[in-house]
């Protein structure tokens, strides 16, 4: 684990995240497939940087999950006010053998840092908390193209995932993942601070759904 990181430095980790990390463009783009959903999951939430975005939905009940007991500390104590808002430590896999569906999953800066056979593992339990009409939303950082600016590029070499995966290869994992659907592809960039200047990343959004099992006639 680096040393900076939202385990060893949480309230300082979400500030520079705030500022440096474009927590603002994350936010937008984690509900560009939000419609009013109700019961609504976030993969990863860390501190609850981009639990933020859905507050504003007053009928909505979320709940955020992570590995990090550290980061599910700082997000319970930030939102203890909002009753609808639960964080909850726990391996998104062991959490899945619960009977909750959820109607919004979102995995958000997520991808890129966990290794093909664990993520498609993370999929195949999202997939299985999904209900029966809900979208399963994809939001990650991509390596940059190489006709993208250099400063794209650097922001890319600081940051700290380990696995990146440019546009090919992040649509070919979620195309080939059991009981899933890839619905819709899109492109989108983030910029680093909170008015979403300079463009500092390439990120794609990907709309995924239970897939519709044919059931053979006669």
């Amino acid at each position: 684990m680096p040393f900076f990181s939202q385990h060893n430095f949480p309230v300082l980790w979400e500030l520079f995240q705030y500022w440096i990390g474009g927590t603002t463009d994350k936010r937008r783009l984690s509900l560009r497939k939000y419609n009013g959903q109700k019961r609504v999951l976030e993969v990863g939430c860390s501190v609850g940087n981009l639990a933020r975005a859905f507050q504003s939905f007053p009928e909505i009940s979320y709940t955020g999950i992570d590995i990090d007991s550290t980061a599910i500390r700082r997000a319970q104590k930030k939102y203890d006010h909002v009753p609808q808002f639960r964080f909850v430590c726990k391996d998104l896999r062991d959490f899945s053998e619960s009977e909750e569906r959820f109607d919004y999953i979102v995995l958000a800066g997520v991808c890129h840092h966990v290794e093909d056979s664990s993520l498609r593992r993370m999929m195949h339990a999202a997939r299985h908390m999904l209900s029966e009409k809900g979208s399963l939303i994809v939001v990650d950082f991509l390596i940059p193209r190489l006709e993208d600016s250099w400063f794209l590029k650097l922001f890319w070499k600081i940051d700290q995932g380990r696995f990146p995966r440019d546009e090919e290869q992040m649509e070919k994992f979620l195309r080939n993942l059991d009981g899933l659907h890839l619905s819709e592809v899109e492109m989108d960039f983030v910029g680093c601070t909170p008015f979403s200047w300079p463009l500092c990343a390439r990120f794609g959004i990907y709309t995924l759904g239970s897939k519709v099992m044919s059931v053979p006639l006669g």
